[in-house]
């Protein structure tokens, strides 16, 4: 018999786990990791760009830098909060 997944309860924990500590520090050391995805897929103006579970934001602030339509999205707010974007 299987056991029923309480997604709820996994959603709340993963959470709490991705809240604690400086994500952002460590994000910020990795910063490149995004602007090489974005070249080794060569993102250019007009694109489309979604980055589910984004962090604060790396790779859509390199999609963004490369004049793409970016969304990023996580549902852990607090990462967002990290994410300073300039609109020219």
């Amino acid at each position: 018999m299987t056991q029923a997944v309480d997604f709820e309860a996994v959603k709340s924990i993963q959470q709490q786990v991705w809240s604690k500590g400086d994500f952002a520090m460590v994000a910020s050391r990795m910063a490149i990791v995004g602007e090489n995805l974005c070249e080794a897929v060569e993102v250019t103006p007009g694109d489309r760009v979604l980055d589910v579970a984004c962090g604060s934001g790396n790779v859509a602030l390199a999609a963004a830098r490369r004049f793409a339509e970016t969304v990023g999205m996580d549902y852990v707010p607090g990462l967002l909060d990290h994410v300073h974007v300039s609109v020219y």
